[in-house]
């Protein structure tokens, strides 16, 4: 028993996973099985790109790693490139074309065609783990989400309004204590007459006339300064938040689109019309789906781990290789 399960084990640390992932596409014949294999391996090669498996082992020298590197990065630039999938996909539609399908049963038809227009439709998982992704990195930019920016918009308008209020209102404010200041004093000067021995009955009456008009001047003065300061202190606290509540904005708004995009993508993935739409100029669902995977980023950390004297020529070919996909 010990011997079987330790050959077991060696089985799964040794066997069960590969170095590097094959890109090669398999022949396609007008058969469902042949063309069902055929557009999932084409999936998987778009999942893929980028990535590679590493089967487990005791130990691998650097030579050894180096070279499985290179046989990765020749394999995706053999089978990957953008012409040789879009003859693939052209392959695959005569063959679908050419179907018998009058040998098929009427539900084998019926699950075929919903294969053709949905190979994975529970592909809701795969959304939650790429968004995952941006909760650390960026959204890639080169993606341009649809979604209403007027809250956005009505909020950066609240903002430019409130820095040129602000300086205005600092202003009136100095202006408003100094006219108290001025008020203040000549209350003070009005006091220090009143006490003034043998002043007249006319003149007593004048002074405590223009008295009561400045204490009403103040009372209206220090009821404008506290609208004025609390103006000022409302502003300036919006001001200071205003970066992170503008933040939090887009990313309720932006969220939301996000998401929904990477559904729409996935969905067009598993879609085989969608990719022919895609090399009909009609769609640029794959590319923004190798963008979203972050193909480009994934395939230069390779290059960065083989010799230096040949990373310029595969960095050329691979650049070459993205560009044909609109990268």
């Amino acid at each position: 028993m010990k011997k079987i399960i330790f050959t077991a084990l060696f089985f799964v640390l040794f066997v069960s996973a590969g170095w590097a992932r094959n890109f090669e596409l398999p022949p396609v014949t007008n058969t469902v099985e042949s063309i069902r294999e055929g557009f999932l391996t084409l999936i998987q090669n778009a999942k893929n790109l980028g990535i590679i498996e590493w089967e487990r082992a005791w130990n691998y020298s650097p030579e050894t790693m180096t070279r499985r590197h290179i046989e990765y990065l020749e394999n995706v630039l053999t089978y990957m490139a953008y012409e040789k999938v879009r003859d693939y996909v052209a392959t695959i539609r005569a063959n679908i074309d050419s179907l018998d399908r009058l040998s098929l049963s009427r539900s084998a038809e019926a699950n075929f065609e919903r294969f053709l227009n949905g190979t994975n439709p529970n592909h809701n998982f795969e959304v939650r783990g790429m968004m995952s992704r941006f909760s650390v990195r960026p959204f890639p930019p080169e993606i341009v989400l649809n979604y209403d920016r007027s809250r956005l918009e009505d909020f950066d308008l609240r903002v430019r309004q409130d820095e040129a209020c602000l300086p205005e209102y600092r202003r009136q404010l100095e202006e408003l204590l100094s006219a108290t200041a001025q008020l203040n004093a000549r209350s003070q000067a009005i006091q220090d007459e009143l006490r003034t021995p043998r002043l007249s009955s006319q003149r007593r009456q004048q002074l405590n006339n223009e008295e009561t008009n400045i204490l009403h001047q103040v009372a209206r003065a220090n009821g404008a300064r506290v609208n004025l300061t609390d103006r000022i202190r409302g502003i300036e606290r919006r001001l200071s938040t205003s970066e992170n509540d503008r933040a939090r904005l887009a990313r309720s708004l932006e969220e939301p689109a996000q998401r929904s995009f990477v559904s729409d993508v996935f969905a067009s993935l598993y879609n085989f019309h969608s990719w022919e739409a895609f090399f009909n100029g009609e769609s640029s669902c794959i590319r923004d789906f190798l963008i979203l995977n972050n193909a480009r980023a994934n395939l230069s950390q390779i290059i960065d781990r083989i010799p230096q004297r040949d990373a310029p020529a595969y960095e050329a070919r691979v650049d070459a290789l993205l560009a044909g996909w609109g990268l």
